[in-house]
């Protein structure tokens, strides 16, 4: 059936073009239902590979009512701030639906802003730390209350956030709400021994935002009253001795160190040609008609080379689309220069053939955005096999280790068993 397809494709699109950059995919649909097989056979002139992304770990600090809870979190970059609040969820056990998570970084030590659910995670460095903040009413306004020590100006310890009730506030009601959020800051999830009166800890103020940077008012005094109709954020001056009741710093180092760990790992080309080429469950919308059944059902693909080319291109998607945004991935692909070996990925191999074993001729790179760019072009030189950077009309030398890089966008393999003439 292979040889059948084949044939009938080189019939009308005979030409050297073909012989040497044209391959064959089998295509494999099984039903559900019924085991129903469907195979068909298409012909291709390059690869276009989703870019494997091995998850990333973000060190995550979430804020409840009842806890402050440590999590190390795997999340795919092109995942979004939306999947981030679905997986915290069900981490705390909680439903999904309607649940308001507010998700930030530290900057300068104030959570600057809050993500939209539609932003992508790449946007987050796997080196920051996530602040979600679960809010079970928003009332009227979201503060967010930041830290120092009496006599420093430096922000401190874990921003946390509290929504005001209403718009007018006396000193004694906000007290209350920050020292609502700052036992369980001190005390975690050990409900042993007592806190200190808000009052001997720290004094409040009403921190502001100019041209020259964030500004603390004057502590609020015991008898004033707060109008949260233009107030965002306040700041606590910690008492020095009271300060060192707050656990979290240290802990947040050791959980940040673990998901370091767990990033160094680079994805390789293998990953993504295996990513490719695994079976998918079709979604109900790309619903499968079963010939057995006589009616549309869900289904499992699966893709397979039955033959690849003599010349290879790779084309790394890179750009992915969401609702609102998109999103270039920039994820490192280590692929290699020399004995691309995709044996492993075939069935079988045609009789008396070597396997298909590959070294790299060439590699597009592209910096920048989908709307903004620059490519650049690296190829192996025939003569001596030395590698070349082609930048517009620079042409320049390059080391073989400056070759792979995250800025790799269309490969090209040529088999090591094809003439060197080409």
């Amino acid at each position: 059936m292979a040889e059948t397809s084949w044939k009938n494709y080189k019939a009308r699109n005979d030409s050297i073009i073909v012989d040497k950059f044209h391959g064959l995919l089998r295509s494999t649909i099984s039903c559900f239902t019924d085991n129903s097989t469907s195979v068909t056979f298409d012909p291709f002139m390059y690869l276009s590979l989703p870019v494997y992304m091995k998850p990333t770990y973000y060190t995550t600090i979430v804020h409840t009512s009842k806890l402050v809870k440590i999590l190390v979190l795997p999340m795919y970059k092109s995942g979004t701030i939306r999947d981030l609040k679905n997986i915290i969820a069900t981490n705390l056990g909680m439903e999904h639906t309607n649940q308001q998570f507010l998700v930030s970084v530290l900057y300068a030590g104030i959570l600057s802003r809050f993500y939209h659910d539609d932003e992508y995670l790449s946007v987050i460095s796997e080196s920051e730390i996530l602040y979600v903040y679960h809010m079970e009413k928003i009332i009227y306004r979201v503060v967010t209350i930041s830290h120092t020590i009496k006599g420093s100006q430096y922000n401190k310890g874990v921003p946390f956030v509290v929504t005001t009730p209403s718009q007018i506030l006396s000193y004694k009601e906000v007290q209350k709400l920050i020292a609502e959020s700052i036992h369980l800051m001190i005390k975690g999830d050990n409900e042993e021994g007592s806190v200190p009166e808000a009052q001997s800890l720290f004094e409040i103020c009403i921190r502001e935002f100019d041209h020259f940077g964030w500004i603390d008012k004057e502590p609020i005094k015991p008898d004033e009253e707060l109008n949260f109709i233009n107030i965002e954020y306040l700041n606590l001056i910690w008492h020095t001795e009271a300060y060192n009741l707050h656990p979290f710093e240290e802990k947040i180092k050791i959980e940040k160190s673990e998901a370091y760990l767990h990033n160094i790992s680079p994805t390789s080309l293998y990953h993504c040609i295996n990513h490719y080429l695994s079976t998918e469950k079709l979604d109900i919308s790309e619903a499968w008609y079963c010939h057995g059944c006589k009616e549309k059902r869900q289904a499992l693909k699966k893709i397979d080379f039955n033959e690849i080319p003599r010349i290879l291109i790779i084309h790394l998607k890179r750009f992915s689309h969401g609702s609102q945004y998109t999103n270039k991935i920039e994820e490192f692909i280590n692929f290699p220069l020399e004995d691309l070996d995709l044996s492993t990925f075939m069935e079988t191999l045609p009789e008396n053939s070597q396997k298909p074993i590959y070294n790299l001729w060439a590699v597009s790179n592209h910096y920048g955005s989908l709307n903004s760019g620059h490519y650049t072009c690296i190829a192996r030189n025939h003569y001596h096999q030395s590698w070349f950077l082609y930048d517009d009309q620079k042409v320049s030398g390059v080391k073989e280790e400056d070759i792979v890089s995250k800025n790799a966008y269309v490969l090209f393999y040529v088999r090591k068993d094809e003439p060197s003439s080409i």
